[in-house]
Parts: C-alpha cells; structure tokens; sequence
C-alpha cells in the first residue's frame, strides 16, 4: 500500500521511506496537527481520508491565520516521467477549478508540488455535510425540505455545465450545508480524482489498462460507471439519486431494483405527484429519458407548489420496520385537529376550476382570498375551542393577564392533567403568541421529536393520556423558548422574512460583526433551546420564526455593545 509520509516540516516522501530524505526527520504517516506545510499552511486538523488523499484544516500564515482547506494528492508512482505528467494534468485541472466563481462552489486558492505530492488549497465552509446531517438528525428529510435543496443546488450544477464542466461525483458526502446561509455547497470536483487515479489510486496500486472511473456506485448512472461517459444528465442523476436518499433515508443500494433498473421509494415516502415525477425523470436509468440540464428540473419544479409539511410526507413504515409506537395526533384539541384537516384537504370548489382555464392574476388573488378567510375562520374556531374546555372554576382561579373568563377543564382528565394544561396556556397567553401558530410549531416539533408517530385526533380517553403529556411537554418547551425572547423580537414572529436576515447582513457589516460567528452562535442558542430541530433544515418550518426572534435579540445585544 502506498500512503503518503511527512515530516514535522510538511516535506513528502515515498511510503518506502523511513526518514525524510530532505532532513532526515523519521516519517509518519499523516501530517499531524501544528505541523507547516510549504512554510505557509499551519495544519490544525485533520478533516478526513479517501481513496484519493488526505484533507485539513489549516491557517494561512500570509493571510493573518485565515483558514483555509488543505488537499494532498498522491498518486502512487515512482517515475520521474509518470510524476512530471501528473503534475501537467493537476495544473491543468487547477486552472479550470480557478476560473469558477460561484458563491456555492469553495474558491480556489492555488495548488502546488513537492514531489511526490500534489496539494491544493481551496477555502473553507463552515457547515456539515448532508450525509452527516442525515445521520445526526436520524429520520429522512420532508419533501418541502428537499425541494428547497434541489432549488438551490440545481442553479450551481446549471452555472458549472454552462462552463463545460461535469463534476462527476455528487453525492450526500459532496455537498455541504453550509453554516451561515444553510444553502447547499458543491465541494470534491472529480476531475482531480480523475487525475489522481488515472496514475495510480492512494493507498493502491493503479489498474493495468482500462479507464479510470470516477462515481461512487448507487450514485452514478450505468453510463458513467461502465462505460466511462460523463456528461451534465450523469450529474443530474447523482443529485435525484442524493434527493431520494434524503427523503428515503437509506442508501441507494437499499431500495435499487437491479431488475428493472428503478429506484422502489414509494414503500418510504409519500410524495407529491409533480415532484414524484420531477425525481423519476431525473434518476431515469436511460440518459436519453433523463432530464439533460440543470435549468430543465428547475422549469419543472417553479409551477410546484409543495406544502409545508414537515415530515408529514412520510409515507408509511415499510413492511419490516417496527412499528410498535401508539398512534398519536400533534394537536391538543380534537375539534381543532377536525377544523385543520378540512381547511387542508378539502377542494378549492369554483376557484380551482377557474384557475386550471384562465391561469391569470385575478384568479390567484381570489384564492388568496379565500385561503386568508379560511385561515381566520379556523384560528376562530380553534381559539374558541380550547379556551372553551379549558374552562377553570371561579374557586380555583388565578390571577392573569387575559381578559378572557377563567377557564375550566374538560370532564375525564386526571387532576394532574387539569393542572398541567391551565399552567400550559396560562404562560402561552403571558406571552401574547397566537394560538394558531403555537398549535402549528408544537406541532412541528413534536413530529420531529416522535417521527414515527402517525397522526389522528387524540381522544379525551385514559389510552391517549400518555400521548397528550408528550404533546403537552413539547408545547412546555416552545413556550420555554418564547418566555426567552424579548417582547418586541416576539411580537414580529410570523413576519420575519429572507428581507429580514438581508437588513440584518448589511448592519452586522457595518457594526464589523463576524458573520459566520453571529449565525453560529444563534443556531446554538436556537437548538439548545429546541433540541428536536438539530439537523433539520429550517427554511420554510414553523420553528424558523421563533430562529429569527432569537437571531434579533442577539442583533440589538451586539449593536447595543459597540
């Protein structure tokens, strides 16, 4: 096996050896964390470990310790001709990876040699893979999650094949969530691989004849894994298959059908007739029937119009999962749960008829019309509802603020229950969030808290007791998280926008705030608060406004100290 050895100060050298052969230093066999590298990249970790080399973190001593990541190719051969060719490849490589400028591709830097190395040096994104983002969270994504990460990693694929490029291995491991903005990030470009490979793979001997392959299996089309043939629908591809990973939550080997060439997700996941056929065009197994760019899926999926459903577009469990969960509903009154589903399901009547003949402004207005009356009819009922069988004695009544009659519990809960659902709603009511949306972000966090949970209406009866306490105690911890806010960030919730976070950018510029830093510090406080959201991707969730109501505090906290 042939790895790459190092001194303390970054020299490379053959595995054979056992002492650099430029200062006589005994070798390991990774560059270890403090060491220099080329007099200029100070190594404070290692970030991980391929097929095709070794990658860190490190401190750019030019550049006042800005970090950066530090990639070491080496292709295991000897000749002295076989190394002066993989360095005119590499250099031609890095030319292309120079002349990309996309703020969702990591800038290139520059690259250098020393023998038998190749190094390349890229900057760094603070974030997470989604490979690791599936594995932390531990369930599959919603379908409005993973439509919002196609929508914004297709524009990135769209910019690179408009330049010629194909990048030949994406993947749930190649595309990172990055920290600040939560936008996907196309890292690990394949044509360094390729190179890398086509002289001889790291850690292996290189193969005799052939062509070198570059794709992890289950991830690339048949095209690109026999035959070598890579063109942007061999991308396209690889991202359907990554989007149904992350919706499955398996491999793709888990749910491939070798027979009929087809990926089987339906026993997982419920999705949407317009994205469903969006993904099967993208993950055709024939590149002719597959979509053959970027800007094609994206025409396609603008007229869609996916809910916000959480993980609601979690089908049923397949067959040999366990399943011995009770089924619970996430919202506290049944009436209300009633009035919710109708508002959802039922049919739009006389409007949806027009809409689908006319297709013109006027339509659309009307809808909203009609959607804003249904939601002010529903918040009606729901508030009445609950404030009605909430009902509290007049001898047992307690000081508060609403004006509301004291309310009384309904008949067949228990003492305790009575007690923890006046507590409940008497601490949401001190801090003047709506009803409405406290039901539909409990709602949400519950879900993400009990995943397997299916929903129905919880009963008033003794089997649902324990289910209601689960439901009441995420509610306790939304609460919890909005007593935390401030009374003027919590009053904007439900009006916090992108526009917001855009205003926000411009002030923390012109305060100096590190960025990176300010939104990193709010999705700590965030998650620390509401743990069940770790590893869930925000846009568009309930729970994002509360995120914003958090952010805002910080924002008037940093202004107000400088």
């Amino acid at each position: 096996m042939t790895t790459l050895l190092s001194c303390s100060r970054g020299h490379p050298n053959p595995s054979s050896h056992r002492f650099c052969e430029r200062c006589g230093e005994q070798l390991e066999r990774a560059i270890r964390p403090g060491k220099v590298v080329c007099d200029r990249y100070r190594v404070v970790e290692a970030l991980g470990q391929g097929g095709f080399g070794q990658t860190y973190l490190v401190e750019d001593s030019n550049r006042f310790n800005e970090r950066c990541v530090l990639k070491v190719f080496a292709p295991s051969v000897d000749s002295p001709a076989a190394l002066e060719k993989a360095k005119e490849l590499f250099n031609r490589e890095a030319e292309v990876l120079y002349r990309l400028e996309h703020p969702q591709i990591p800038r290139f830097r520059e690259w250098f040699t020393e023998l038998p190395a190749l190094y390349l040096v890229q900057d760094y994104v603070e974030g997470q893979t989604y490979q690791m983002l599936l594995k932390q969270r531990q369930q599959p994504f919603s379908e409005s999650e993973v439509a919002s990460f196609l929508r914004q990693a297709l524009p990135v694929l769209d910019y690179i094949h408009g330049r010629g490029m194909v990048h030949r291995d994406i993947s749930p491991d190649n595309l990172m969530r990055r920290t600040c903005d939560r936008k996907p990030v196309l890292i690990d470009f394949g044509g360094v691989k390729e190179i890398t490979a086509s002289l001889g793979r790291f850690g292996a001997e290189a193969p005799s004849g052939g062509l070198t392959l570059i794709g992890k299996p289950g991830y690339a089309p048949e095209e690109q894994i026999r035959l070598g043939r890579v063109s942007p629908a061999s991308d396209i591809y690889a991202l359907g298959v990554t989007a149904l990973v992350l919706l499955v939550g398996q491999e793709p080997q888990d749910f491939f059908d070798a027979n009929t060439c087809t990926f089987k997700w339906q026993p997982f996941v419920n999705l949407s007739p317009g994205f469903a056929a969006v993904l099967e065009k993208m993950v055709a197994s024939h590149a002719v029937k597959r979509y053959r760019a970027a800007a094609q899926v994206l025409k396609d999926l603008e007229p869609l119009e996916i809910a916000d459903v959480g993980n609601d577009s979690r089908g049923t469990l397949p067959p040999d999962a366990p399943n011995t969960m009770p089924p619970a509903t996430a919202v506290e009154n049944p009436y209300l749960t009633q009035q919710t589903v109708i508002a959802q399901v039922q049919s739009p009547g006389p409007v949806a008829k027009i809409g689908n003949s006319l297709r013109n402004g006027l339509v659309k207005l009307l809808q909203a019309v009609v959607i804003v009356a249904i939601m002010i009819t529903v918040g009606a009922l729901a508030f009445g509802a609950v404030y009605s069988w909430l009902q509290q004695s007049p001898a047992t009544s307690e000081p508060t603020e609403s004006p509301e009659p004291a309310p009384t519990p309904p008949q067949g809960f228990s003492a305790d229950e009575q007690s923890r659902k006046r507590e409940l709603f008497k601490r949401l009511r001190a801090t003047n969030t709506g009803l409405t949306y406290f039901n539909q972000v409990t709602n949400e966090a519950f879900y993400l808290e009990y995943p397997r949970y299916p929903r129905r209406p919880l009963t008033k009866g003794a089997a649902d007791a324990k289910l209601r306490a689960e439901w009441d105690q995420v509610g306790t911890e939304v609460v919890d998280a909005l007593e935390a806010i401030s009374p003027s960030s919590r009053q904007r919730i439900g009006r916090y926008g992108p526009s917001t976070r855009k205003g926000w950018d411009v002030q923390l510029r012109k305060a100096r705030v590190n960025q990176a830093k300010f939104y990193r510090d709010v999705d700590r406080q965030f998650q620390q608060q509401l743990t069940m959201y770790r590893g869930t991707e925000l846009e568009g969730k309930r729970g994002e406004q509360i995120w914003f109501a958090i952010a805002n505090d910080r924002l008037q906290q940093e202004l107000k100290e400088r």
